[in-house]
Order: structure tokens, then sequence, then C-alpha cells
């Protein structure tokens, strides 16, 4: 996200009075270039909101953090959606992720198509529009 680009579509909104997005007379025409993204988000978050509590007070709107934890053995279903201009690397901390399938696409195996063929990955780079479906299973006991 870009800051600059919202402060200036905030400016103009404040400018144009009591406008609500969408109504008629309310367009707005905010440059978007240059574009400097400071913020990565996920879940809508930032660092370190990510990593506050599910229904936090603060976000009413936003109910799940970014910052999901697995147990030994436990199965976790990722998407992983690349948003904005920029591609960005996305990093499951200490667990390799199975994608399963690509923009709602199952990855099959050209051999059978009923065994999952996607990749074993340890980051994702989900490019700008594009959608990711793995599996991740939690590290073993120790």
């Amino acid at each position: 996200m870009d800051p600059n680009i919202h402060i200036q579509a905030l400016a103009q909104v404040t400018l144009k009075g009591a406008c609500t997005a969408g109504a008629v007379g309310c367009s707005l025409n905010v440059p978007t270039e240059p574009y400097h993204p400071v913020y990565y988000m996920i879940n809508g978050r930032s660092m370190p909101d990510d990593m506050d509590t599910n229904y936090a007070a603060q976000y009413p709107h936003q109910p799940y953090n970014g910052n999901p934890h697995m147990h030994p053995g436990e199965l976790t279903l990722l998407r992983i959606i690349g948003q904005g201009r920029w591609q960005h690397p996305f990093h499951e901390h200490g667990n390799h992720v199975r994608i399963l399938g690509r923009d709602g696409n199952l990855i099959v195996s050209s051999s059978s198509a009923t065994q999952l063929a996607g990749p074993l990955l340890f980051t994702t780079r989900p490019r700008p529009g594009r959608r990711w479906t793995g599996s991740s299973t939690g590290p073993a006991r120790a």
C-alpha cells in the first residue's frame, strides 16, 4: 500500500464534503503514479498489527490476524493472493507449502488425474492478481 495515494484520495473526499463512495458527483481523480508501497499486508493488517489477537477492539471489521499458528501434525490450508502492483514473496516460517492449485484450478499429475502434483515451496511468490491455494503440515513433534 502506498499511503500517499490514500492521503490524496482522503484530501479530495474531504474537499467534496459529505461525499460517499460511488455517489453521483463524488468521483475522484487520484494519480496512482509514482507508486511507492511502504506496507505489505496480511489479512488487511501490516506488521506489527498482524500479530494482534483475532477480534481486537481496534479492528472491528478485520476479525482475523495475519499470524496463524500451527501445531505439530496439523494440516493448514492457505490461500495466498497477490495484490497490489508488485510481486512480493510470502515466506511461511518453518514450513513448506504444497501448492494445490493456482487461480482456482487444481494442479494434478499428468499421469493420474486423482493425484495432486503441485510443487513443494518454502517461499511462495504469487504475482499480482494471482491466487495460490496450498496446504502445510505442522512440524513433527520433537
